[in-house]
């Protein structure tokens, strides 16, 4: 049900795009360069915090993550508000 409801909110194409294009960057450049390791953490680490992002709003019952209504941080609002305008 949970992975449903994550599969709906969904990305659009540019982002999608972007995602796999970095994460293919990454593992290239993991083959290329010693230690790879380096890497393949920063690959884990956008996949997982994406996941999270997605997640905690599935949790607080919003439609997308893309959701700004309700955002309290003083530091995202001021880069919405920047990007937006």
């Amino acid at each position: 049900m949970t992975e449903v409801v994550l599969l709906r909110q969904g990305m659009n194409s540019t982002g999608c795009r972007m995602r796999i294009s970095t994460a293919c960057l990454l593992v290239i450049l993991s083959q290329v360069y010693r230690p790879g390791l380096i890497f393949l953490s920063l690959l884990a680490s956008d996949i997982g915090s994406h996941w999270m992002q997605m997640y905690s709003t599935f949790l607080l019952g919003k439609g997308s993550y893309k959701d700004v209504k309700d955002i309290t941080n003083w530091l995202c609002l001021s880069m919405i508000h920047h990007f937006m305008h």
